[in-house]
């Protein structure tokens, strides 16, 4: 991958919503943005002690018995179906990784759940294993309007 097409994926990612990802059963009709699953998703990653989340994908069960789609599903949405949850996360050192991994399965399998999702399996990749846990970056703020220090021309 090239810079600009690393550039290119980066800014798309932050501003894309994603795919739209079915919530219940195919009679509800409902989506949500994967965007939204994937921030709820690495917070409850991050919560796990001993765990540094890395890149997470929800997609379709390829295993999954795909039900009846009596509603239409909209442009970018994934049809109604079972969903499977893979996950690449770095573990930090101090935690049995079988422990940390169920752990980790557990949390993402509950938030899923919470959010009206119906997920089947929770594939998990350790990258890395770290000696300690990386120190924390500062939160960027959040996009929308400048403060409004900025928006006086004399500022």
């Amino acid at each position: 991958m090239t810079t600009t097409e690393g550039w290119t994926a980066a800014v798309r990612d932050r501003l894309a919503p994603g795919r739209l990802l079915p919530l219940g059963t195919a009679e509800d009709g409902a989506w949500i943005t994967e965007r939204a699953v994937r921030q709820a998703l690495d917070r409850t990653a991050t919560a796990v002690r001993g765990v540094v989340p890395g890149r997470l994908r929800v997609g379709l069960d390829p295993d999954g018995e795909q039900g009846p789609e009596p509603l239409p599903v909209p442009p970018g949405g994934l049809p109604p179906g079972p969903l499977r949850i893979t996950a690449d996360f770095r573990a930090v050192a101090g935690r049995p990784l079988p422990e940390l991994t169920e752990e980790l399965r557990t949390a993402l399998l509950g938030a899923a759940d919470g959010l009206g999702l119906t997920v089947t399996g929770v594939d998990l990749r350790v990258t890395e294993l770290l000696d300690a846990a990386p120190e924390e970056e500062p939160a960027a703020p959040p996009p929308g309007r400048p403060s409004p220090a900025t928006d006086d021309p004399v500022a």
